[in-house]
């Protein structure tokens, strides 16, 4: 059985998980604990309300995300809706895409915007990397073991350092990954939503007991999401840095950091075709017209 990229690079749920919009009370309104008893609650309530946001987003919106790797960097414009994202092509390395890129981005968005079919594969297929998000989040209360550390001065957020678990069964690949991760969270404790996330793979995690795959330590993520003016929290910037191998052999290397930007409400009823007119209309310069 081959460990699929998506799931080797699931660390990246964590931006895949917390891209997510909405902003939710927490779920138990419990009278002040023990500092442990207060941690755990904070961690579950976080967890809660980031899984309530991602199954049922408050808003949607249209954003800049720039995606870069060491090959290059690509900035596209996104555009949410509740039958899946779409996205434009605007930047290659920072300079116009190329006449033909414009080309295919333009064809794509056609091909979308006239077939159901297949709206509904990228929908199912977003749908299935949210599954593998939900997951992560839904395991965060169990999988580590949380203490605070402290208040940052600067936005009042609560400091949390979390390690593994060693009680944690993990159920699945996706699970599996958490078991070698160590780190920093930072929650709003107002909202009750996670705003930072700084982890490292402190041991190797390995898949088919290492014959499928293993993700080596020394491995990071670096996660940040960002309050909206209307409340909403969104993820703002990802950073991710895998490296491992896939059936004992072949090198397996994560290595991107997305910046998200420039976000603006659209409405909550629009369709993935009218969200593609939206994008047809952008102007976008191609080097070569």
């Amino acid at each position: 059985m081959k460990i699929r990229a998506a799931e080797f690079s699931v660390l990246a749920a964590f931006y895949l998980g917390l891209a997510s919009s909405g902003t939710l009370a927490a779920w138990n309104g419990r009278a002040a604990q023990p500092a442990n008893d207060e941690v755990e609650q904070l961690v579950r309530n976080a967890a809660y309300n980031q899984l309530q946001a991602m199954r049922h987003p408050a808003h949607y919106y249209q954003y800049r995300l720039r995606e870069e790797t060491p090959q290059g960097s690509r900035t596209s414009l996104q555009i949410e809706t509740r039958e899946g994202t779409v996205e434009r092509l605007v930047e290659v390395n920072g300079k116009p895409p190329s006449e033909s890129d414009c080309d295919k981005d333009l064809r794509l968005l056609d091909r979308i915007a006239s077939n159901p079919r297949l709206q509904q594969t990228r929908y199912r297929n977003q749908q299935q990397e949210l599954a593998r998000r939900e997951k992560l989040i839904a395991n965060l209360p169990e999988a580590f073991l949380y203490r605070r550390v402290g208040t940052d001065k600067n936005t009042g957020w609560v400091v949390l350092r979390f390690r593994p678990n060693p009680d944690f069964q993990p159920s699945g690949r996706v699970a599996n990954i958490m078991t070698g991760l160590a780190g920093t969270m930072q929650v709003d404790p107002s909202s009750q939503r996670i705003a930072k996330i700084n982890g490292r793979v402190i041991k190797a995690v390995s898949f088919g007991w290492g014959f499928l795959a293993k993700i080596y330590p020394g491995g990071r993520f670096d996660l940040e999401q960002s309050r909206l003016p209307d409340g909403s929290w969104h993820v703002s910037k990802l950073s991710v840095a895998l490296h491992g191998s896939e059936l004992v052999f072949k090198k397996l290397n994560v290595n991107m950091t997305d910046i998200l930007t420039s976000f603006e409400p659209v409405s909550d009823h629009l369709t993935v075709s009218q969200a593609v007119s939206m994008l047809e209309k952008v102007p976008v310069h191609c080097q070569g017209r």
